[in-house]
């Protein structure tokens, strides 16, 4: 082969031919190179997605998430102390307002309650019968004191008269004033209301009896335990012939006729959400949304969870949904009528794509924002497009290609 090629390049003929062939090839390769320089600087423009902005109602999402919470859930707590004689309920039993729970044994507090009033009823006796004896010490009393007295005027007018001794008239001065002394002992007694002291210090003993009876009686009623509303018994915590001391818990009550969802909200949104605002709500476990509406929003933060509680309450009840069940829901909240916003991931570097498709580098003066957009206050005009995208690439004055296709 290398002998081919040797013995060829020695005819000049061919020798010329292969060199204008080579500079053919070399001229051809150059025209190509600058025809296609159009084409490639075109292709280096960066592509970008763009939107025109305008002013529109800007919105803010809201999720509220949280469990729910029965209506009501009452523990029965036993305010004294004894052995349980009777049970009438076990977990899932349905009760209703006034049914007996348990009974606790009655035995001793039967026995106070008839001591208590006993004692009660021997006080109450003494103090009437020493309001009679007062009353009628006192009327005696009197009339004693106002005879005593006439007869001591009678006796004083003889006196002086001359018609009697004076012994005789010392004696009936003196009897006037032992029996004026004996009355004024009861009548200027210190009146509490309309009894005079001695009374009334013994009608104040019948009343601290009847008050103890009144306790012991509270007592006996206190150890049958009734329900105090409908609903399950959710939890127990009791037995037959079990000594229970005072302040046990004992059984739970769960009404599930009512249901709400607690939610805790930042205070960026605790300020936009309000009372009165419908919801829906998706119980996660059962796969259904329910109708709510916003009862409570707490008007103090709490400073545990450093948040404010929103409270839903559940316009549907159903027998599936239970008590701690988590539940998810949105709120679409306008915070502005009329606001030029844009994505939030763009404020760092703010393109303006003119007319001839070349870049305008801007500064922005920001308002309000939600999660994912932001108002624009001053740097953009309505109507101006902005571009989203590709923003690492972009410098001032640089032309771009818009890509008219919409981004995922």
């Amino acid at each position: 082969m290398k002998k081919i090629l040797r013995n060829l390049l020695k005819n000049k003929y061919i020798k010329l031919m292969l060199i204008v062939v080579l500079g053919i090839i070399l001229i051809l390769i150059y025209q190509l190179m600058f025809k296609s320089e159009p084409a490639s600087r075109e292709i280096l423009k960066p592509i970008v997605h763009v939107e025109e902005v305008y002013k529109k109602p800007m919105y803010k999402e809201i999720s509220l998430f949280g469990k729910t919470e029965a209506n009501a859930q009452i523990d029965i707590i036993n305010k004294h102390a004894g052995k349980i004689a009777n049970i009438n309920v076990d977990l899932g039993s349905f009760v209703h307002k006034g049914d007996i729970l348990i009974e606790q044994d009655l035995q001793d507090a039967e026995a106070e309650l008839q001591k208590a009033y006993a004692r009660y009823r021997e006080n109450d006796a003494k103090a009437a019968e020493n309001n009679a004896e007062f009353n009628s010490d006192y009327y005696k009393y009197k009339a004693d004191y106002e005879l005593a007295k006439l007869n001591y005027e009678r006796y004083k007018k003889l006196y002086e008269m001359g018609a009697v001794a004076e012994a005789e008239y010392d004696s009936k001065k003196q009897i006037m004033v032992n029996a004026q002394a004996a009355y004024e002992a009861l009548s200027k007694q210190k009146n509490y209301g309309d009894a005079a002291a001695s009374v009334y210090a013994r009608e104040q003993v019948a009343e601290r009896r009847y008050q103890e009876y009144i306790l012991a009686q509270n007592k006996k009623t206190d150890m049958i335990l009734k329900a105090p509303g409908n609903g399950i018994i959710s939890y127990r915590n009791a037995e037959i012939g079990e000594y229970i001391p005072a302040g046990t818990k004992l059984l739970t009550i769960t009404d599930n006729s009512k249901l709400h969802i607690d939610c805790n909200i930042s205070e960026a949104n605790a300020a936009v959400v309000k009372a009165d605002t419908k919801i829906t709500m998706n119980i996660e476990a059962l796969g259904k949304s329910f109708d709510g509406i916003i009862s409570y929003v707490s008007p103090d933060k709490n400073e545990d969870s450093n948040s404010y509680l929103a409270r839903i309450k559940l316009l549907e009840q159903n027998e599936e949904v239970k008590s701690g069940m988590f539940a998810r829901g949105y709120l679409k909240i306008l915070i502005k009528e009329d606001a030029l916003y844009v994505n939030k991931d763009i404020i760092k570097d703010v393109f303006i794509v003119n007319k001839n498709n070349q870049l305008e580098q801007r500064e922005v003066t920001l308002g309000i924002n939600n999660d994912t957009e932001v108002e624009i206050i001053d740097g953009i005009n309505e109507g101006e497009v902005v571009v989203l995208d590709n923003l690492s690439r972009l410098r001032d004055g640089i032309k771009v290609q818009i890509d008219e296709t919409e981004e995922d």
